[in-house]
Parts: structure tokens; C-alpha cells; sequence
């Protein structure tokens, strides 16, 4: 009885050792779009969650990839949050997209313990599309050079106040002239005074 007893709490040892790594294992816990999704157009921008904080600050623990139904895999871009359980991972889409099936790989590795994790997903895109050009901004037309510009305005403006000035001065000029001949007794438009007969002068 005692042998038995011996037996069975080895096999639950053996069994204890043997589960312990696969419960330590980083797992996949979410993912937008989910696994096996019908999409009309290829995902530009791919959510995943791990049960762990992943290792993000070193590149070489962490790899994700996305192939295209021509077995081409595309540039990504990956942004972990805080705390390192989630990711972005923005495709580098082409102009032409097809249809078919895209396929996401991920690698990953634990923060605390470096327990690995890998896996796929996978999403079915229903119909070819083509990326829709960005237009290009509409530059602001450059004026030639000599053309009329709002630049002119203040050299118009100098201009115009320094012949004001100018005119000014010479009316102040011509006023403080009047002014001193009629002091001095000179005036041109004045009669000269009657010289004829019964002046009284000879």
C-alpha cells in the first residue's frame, strides 16, 4: 500500500515538472484583427497583447512579420506600449494590395524569466484594392522677381511722406520769405508811387 501511495505522488511530481514550462510560456492574449478575420482590405495596423511583459527594448527578442499571399513579407513598424504587454504593428503596405491570404508571425520573449513565445495569425482579405494617393500639397505661388509684391507698400509709403515733407518745407520757405519782405517794405505787387504833374515835385 505503501508502494502505491510512493507511486502516485511521483507520477503527480513528473506530471507538476513537466506543466510547469507551458504554463510559463508567453502566450498570445489578443489580437485585432483576430485570427482567421474576413477582411475587404489588407489591416494597416495590427494590435497584439501578451500574458507577459515582453522584452521590448532589446530588437533581437522580438520579431514580427507579415507575409502576403505572395509569400512576400512586408517592412513593419512596431510600437510597444508601457509596460511592454502590447504592441502596434503598422504594415508597410504596397500601392496594390491583392486578395488572399495574409499570414503574421510573431516571436516573442518574456521580460521576467526570458520564456519564449511564438506563433501565427492568419486573415483572409476578400477583394484586390489600390491605396488611394495622398494629393500633394498646393504650393503658394512666388511672385517674379520686380513684380508688384505687398513688399512695395512701405517703400510707396516712404516715398509719398518724404515728397510731403518736401513740399511742406518749401511752403514753410516760401512763407517766412513773404513774410520778411513785407517787413523790410518790399513788395513787389505794389503800384510804384505817382511821379506825374501836381506831385508837388520837380
Amino acid at each position: 500500500m505503501r508502494l502505491g501511495f510512493g507511486v502516485v505522488l511521483a507520477v503527480f511530481a513528473a506530471l507538476a515538472l513537466t506543466a510547469l514550462p507551458a504554463q510559463a510560456q508567453i502566450q498570445l492574449t489578443e489580437a485585432d484583427p483576430p485570427d482567421g478575420a474576413q477582411l475587404q482590405a489588407p489591416p494597416e495596423l495590427i494590435h497584439v497583447c501578451f500574458s507577459q511583459p515582453v522584452k521590448a527594448g532589446d530588437v533581437t527578442s522580438w520579431r514580427f512579420g507579415l507575409k502576403m499571399p505572395d509569400g512576400t513579407f512586408l517592412g513593419l513598424r512596431t510600437e510597444f506600449k508601457i509596460g511592454g504587454t502590447c504592441a502596434d504593428v503598422y504594415p508597410g503596405l504596397p500601392h496594390e494590395r491583392p486578395a488572399g491570404e495574409y499570414v503574421f508571425e510573431w516571436r516573442v520573449t518574456a521580460a521576467e524569466g526570458g520564456e519564449e513565445g511564438s506563433g501565427t495569425l492568419s486573415f483572409r482579405v476578400t477583394q484586390s484594392t489600390t491605396a488611394t494617393p495622398t494629393p500633394a500639397p498646393t504650393a503658394s505661388p512666388t511672385a517674379s522677381p520686380g513684380a508688384g509684391t505687398d513688399d512695395d507698400g512701405p517703400d510707396i509709403l516712404k516715398i509719398a511722406l518724404i515728397t510731403t515733407a518736401g513740399m511742406g518745407g518749401a511752403a514753410v520757405l516760401m512763407t517766412l520769405a513773404y513774410l520778411l519782405r513785407r517787413r523790410i517794405g518790399y513788395d513787389p505787387h505794389r503800384p510804384p508811387p505817382d511821379r506825374g504833374e501836381g506831385s508837388g515835385e520837380h
